[in-house]
């Protein structure tokens, strides 16, 4: 199925799929071979930007926007809250900033999205952990909201490492992003 690209409801890419797995049930013999239609929140990105400095100086890192991210334009200090747990977040005042919130496979980027929104932040920027600097895509929806809180986006490890080190050095870290 991941032959048939992008995969959104009401695209030539999500209709194809639907029709693959129809055929090769009436090829099973199933009887009663039929699709549904039903509906989901649309979320549609028109513009994107992202730039980021380390001490002043550019750094450029591929990134991605994740579907139902928030829109707005944040211009702020990234600061690292680990996997945005509530142990992670404990005291800490977000107002403004951007979370730089590492992936966690047991705690779904749509729930440390809502933390660090609640605890303040402008932004999320989700640190991916997949082997050469690819980078985590999909959702940040939570339940079946159109769109989120806040913007989100996602870079690939080795430019998180960058980042990270950055961070753990004092050193100071902005970002700006822009999502609509």
């Amino acid at each position: 199925l991941a032959a048939f690209g992008e995969k959104q409801p009401g695209t030539e890419g999500g209709r194809q799929p639907s029709e693959y797995i129809a055929e090769r049930f009436r090829m099973l013999k199933h009887s009663d071979v039929h699709t549904e239609t039903f509906t989901v929140p649309r979320w549609q990105m028109t513009k994107k930007e992202f730039s980021l400095t380390i001490d002043g100086v550019a750094f450029s890192p591929g990134y991605d926007v994740f579907e139902a991210s928030g829109s707005g334009a944040v211009d702020g200090e990234v600061v690292d809250v680990g996997s945005a747990t509530d142990g992670d977040l404990l005291g800490l005042d977000l107002t403004g900033k951007i979370a730089m919130v590492k992936r966690e496979t047991s705690f779904h980027r749509s729930a440390q999205l809502r933390n660090v929104a609640a605890k303040g932040a402008a932004a999320m920027l989700y640190l991916s952990v997949g082997p050469e600097n690819l980078r985590q895509v999909g959702s940040v929806r939570f339940g079946w909201n159109a769109v989120e809180a806040i913007p989100s986006i996602t870079i690939g490890a080795d430019d998180a490492a960058t980042l990270k080190a950055a961070i753990a050095g004092n050193k100071n870290v902005q970002a700006d992003v822009g999502i609509q």
